[in-house]
């Protein structure tokens, strides 16, 4: 028996654009709607279906860092051909440049501030400042010049028309930990929602000094904090374990570890190796 061809060929699967959101708008105001709406009747004047994800509004105002920090740890969770929005922008209005980046298969469209360090620096970023189009205000960019060119990135519009080249642009400097004597001073890199401080030692900092973190002493304010393998595994006032992310991360067990140190985000911690402080080894 002769077998149809339409029923042994493998469909095509296409996928809808996938364009994610991270601003400092909040949802208050209606900027999100604004945008989200720029976006959706841009693409339906093509008609071209876009999906978007909001990953959060609820960054602090202007805090470029907490910006770049979420959209450092979210972006390679998404799928290859996602659209990353990122507008957290007190330069907006000024001289400052905007610009899109094509990481691997993702793009990126920001403000020229630091918010895209880290797909900047993956191997074979390239960059294009975005060339304005249409009448742009000068206090609401990610409505006026981000949205459209991302809606436009989505329905079709190739990365190299966008604007020119540039490679002249801002990075977020990373503060790694530094040695001090017999061991580290690390710092308080970013504070989630339950108060947990995550710190800018990673993985990679500790493992060519001891096998495993439980040999480290961590201390924050000169309180001694102990290692936890998870947070239901703490025995103490605070724990410290793994972040999902592979950095120490401080928690406390009944309350926000943040409020109850008195800790912000710069300040310092201090790592030893517990064998230099108890004679574990």
């Amino acid at each position: 028996m002769i077998v149809p061809m339409r029923a042994i060929m493998t469909p095509i699967i296409t996928m809808t654009p996938i364009i994610t959101l991270i601003s400092d708008f909040g949802t208050i105001d209606g900027f999100v709607g604004q945008m989200k709406g720029v976006i959706l009747s841009r693409a339906a004047q093509k008609k071209c279906d876009v999906q978007l994800i909001d990953i959060t509004h609820e960054i602090p105002a202007h805090d470029i860092d907490h910006g770049a920090w979420v959209l450092k740890h979210a972006w390679q969770r998404f799928p290859q051909g996602t659209i990353h929005l990122v507008v957290v922008d007190p330069g907006v209005g000024t001289s400052r440049h905007a610009i899109v980046v094509r990481a691997g298969s993702h793009l990126f469209i920001a403000p020229d501030n630091g918010l895209l360090t880290a797909p900047l620096q993956r191997e074979g970023a390239e960059i294009r400042e975005i060339l304005p189009r249409g009448e742009i205000s000068a206090t609401f960019h990610g409505r006026d010049l981000f949205a459209p060119i991302a809606a436009d990135l989505a329905t079709g519009e190739l990365f190299e028309t966008i604007g020119d080249p540039t490679s002249s642009v801002q990075l977020l400097p990373r503060q790694g930990p530094e040695r001090r004597g017999d061991g580290w001073v690390g710092q308080v890199e970013h504070i989630d929602h339950f108060g947990n401080l995550i710190t800018n030692v990673t993985r990679d900092d500790w493992s060519g000094w001891v096998d495993h973190p439980r040999r480290l002493g961590l201390a924050v304010r000169g309180l001694e904090i102990s290692w936890a393998s998870a947070y239901s595994d703490c025995q103490h006032e605070f724990g410290f374990c793994m972040s999902s992310e592979q950095q120490l991360e401080v928690f406390s067990p009944s309350g926000r570890a943040s409020d109850r140190l008195g800790v912000a985000v710069g300040d310092p911690i201090d790592l030893r190796r517990k064998d230099l402080l108890d004679g574990i080894g």
